[in-house]
């Protein structure tokens, strides 16, 4: 900043860049602060939309959930109807049993019904890889998931000094994942698990922690400035991606051009109709005059002229003759 020797008086404000106040800071904007009056921080989006997004995010992973489960099914279809493996088998158990059928035929079940469980297992574990992959890569790469981008929603770094804006570092992208994933999936999956290895009372104590895990995660998202858990682990924020905004804009612009289009249109149709009109009058009036001064024309303005004389002579007459018949009949009543 510059001053006069006059004290405050001859102060003079100092040019501003566009990075901030002077030297680059803040101080642009209300508050010193070069996001705002919300401190930089990114607005706080409708709970509504947070819902849809994650609605269409869970899809997708329910949609892979399907998809796993039918090819799990398969594996353990083919897996009890393999009848050349299963006797193989079931003669390896017996010949390892020394001939105790019964003892050979209890390890021939156990055998199959932990290849079934471990294909269940690898199912649930690649649903979690899934979950993981799916939100890591989405918001690393493209800082948002489906499910956001259709709900016009963004994740970005919540402003630490360092980070201000732009894309989410992988490393936060990764720790959002890992704590969205456990959140939503990888929990309740291990308590399936547990459930189908025949852990009962494990399984459902692993199903309570899932759901404090999930409501843990998605409560906070609903109130105070929308961070879910798995945002204040990762040091992220979730904001609108300006999509709606943008396009109400742009359907404003579009309608007021409209009507202005249709403003201009119409009095350049008023404009059009009046100099059409004029150019048909001068058009008539033209004819007339031709018409006029033509023989014709003159030879019947003369017997309209001719025939106005004879109506108003015969009218003059008319009008003498009943004046003589009114004064007759008063003279001859004079005289009885």
């Amino acid at each position: 900043m510059t001053a006069t020797t006059g004290g405050t008086a001859g102060w003079e404000p100092a040019e501003r860049r566009p990075g901030g106040g002077p030297g680059g800071g803040p101080g642009d904007l209300p508050n010193g602060d070069p996001e705002g009056p919300t401190g930089g921080r990114p607005d706080r989006p409708a709970a509504s939309r947070r819902l849809l997004a994650w609605l269409v995010d869970f899809s997708v992973v329910v949609a892979a959930a399907v998809g796993l489960g039918f090819l799990t099914y398969h594996r353990i279809a083919g897996l009890v109807t393999d009848v050349p493996a299963l006797s193989e088998r079931g003669v390896w158990q017996l010949l390892t049993s020394r001939g105790d059928v019964l003892e050979a035929a209890e390890s021939l079940g156990v055998s199959v019904w932990g290849s079934i469980v471990l294909a269940v297992q690898q199912a649930f574990a690649a649903l979690i890889a899934f979950a993981f992959l799916y939100h890591f890569l989405c918001v690393a790469f493209g800082g948002r998931t489906l499910g956001k981008a259709l709900a016009d929603l963004r994740v970005v770094p919540e402003p630490d000094g360092a980070t201000q804006g732009g894309r989410v570092p992988r490393r936060r992208a990764a720790l959002r994942a890992a704590v969205t994933t456990v959140a939503d999936v990888a929990t309740f999956s291990v308590a399936c698990c547990l459930l189908v290895d025949g852990q009962f009372l494990l399984s459902v104590l692993c199903w309570a922690v899932a759901v404090a895990l999930f409501w843990a995660n998605a409560l906070p998202a609903a109130g105070g400035r929308g961070r879910s858990l798995a945002d204040r682990l990762a040091g992220t924020a979730v904001t609108g991606g300006g999509l709606l905004r943008a396009a109400a804009r742009v359907t404003a612009d579009g309608g007021r051009a409209a009507w202005q289009a249709s403003q201009q249109a119409g009095q350049r149709v008023g404009q059009a109709g009046q100099q059409v009109g004029r150019q048909l009058g001068q058009q008539a009036g033209r004819i007339g005059r031709q018409v006029a001064s033509s023989d014709r024309g003159r030879a019947a303005l003369d017997r309209a002229r001719s025939a106005a004389r004879r109506r108003r002579h015969a009218g003059d007459d008319g009008d003498g003759g009943a004046g003589s018949g009114s004064g007759s009949g008063a003279g001859d009543g004079a005289a009885v």
